[in-house]
């Protein structure tokens, strides 16, 4: 899978998941999932190359 593929993907799953929230608070050029008001998700682009920024828990990470 390429990068796109996978920053496209990504994006759908989270966007399939309960409850989810899609917003922009820190710009349009970020798209921001959240639930419950907090973010777990953050997706752009930078240098005109895809990222996604996952929350975790720094106890159980996987």
């Amino acid at each position: 899978m390429d990068k796109q593929s996978l920053h496209e993907t990504a994006k759908r799953l989270a966007l399939e998941l309960p409850f989810v929230e899609l917003c922009w608070p820190f710009g349009p050029e970020f798209d921001v999932f959240k639930i419950g008001g907090k973010i777990f998700m953050l997706s752009s682009e930078l240098r005109g190359v895809p990222f996604i920024n996952l929350k975790s828990d720094p106890q159980n990470p996987c």
